[in-house]
């Protein structure tokens, strides 16, 4: 996970991770910032998770977005997978963020949101994205231990070709 590389390059009390829907609700067992007084959120310099464009208007000083993207067919169909495995979960509904009334309105949205943001990198590239990421913010590139990508996609239920083709429609 992209945290765990970023992480050692902060003190802990210098980083947050938290997991924010989109009504700024958090969620699961991450930290709850919001709640801590001023003079604490002044001394958080990574602030990583899940949550909503704004939230670190919540935190004094400049602030960067980045992001990690994913081809997405493989984040649908492993997405399908993890609801069915566990539909009960906190961050399902938050996993979808906002509903959009058209896809013309979807699309002005993501471009809206892509113009925030510092960094893209992909999970498909992920060490190159890495190490592009460390270069542009001076941090140093340490190793990750967990495997960078979740994938609830059982080994026995990958695309075939002509199914992916299908989804790319």
């Amino acid at each position: 996970m992209i945290r765990d590389v970023l992480s050692p390059n902060f003190n802990w009390w210098r980083r947050c991770h938290v997991v924010y829907d989109q009504n700024m609700k958090p969620l699961g067992r991450a930290q709850e910032p919001l709640s801590w007084p001023a003079w604490r959120r002044r001394q958080i310099r990574l602030l990583a998770g899940h949550m909503p464009f704004g939230f670190a208007s919540h935190f004094p000083g400049a602030s960067e977005y980045f992001t990690f993207l994913r081809d997405p067919v493989e984040r649908a169909v492993s997405d399908y997978y993890f609801c069915r495995r566990d539909p009960a979960n906190e961050a399902h509904a938050a996993a979808y963020g906002a509903s959009f009334p058209s896809e013309e309105k979807m699309f002005a949205a993501a471009l809206k949101n892509l113009e925030q943001i510092s960094f893209v990198g992909t999970t498909e590239e992920f060490d190159l994205s890495v190490e592009r990421l460390c270069q542009r913010f001076g941090l140093r590139r340490y190793s990750a231990v967990a495997v960078h990508k979740n994938n609830f996609t059982p080994e026995d239920q990958r695309l075939s070709l002509d199914e992916r083709r299908i989804l790319e429609r």
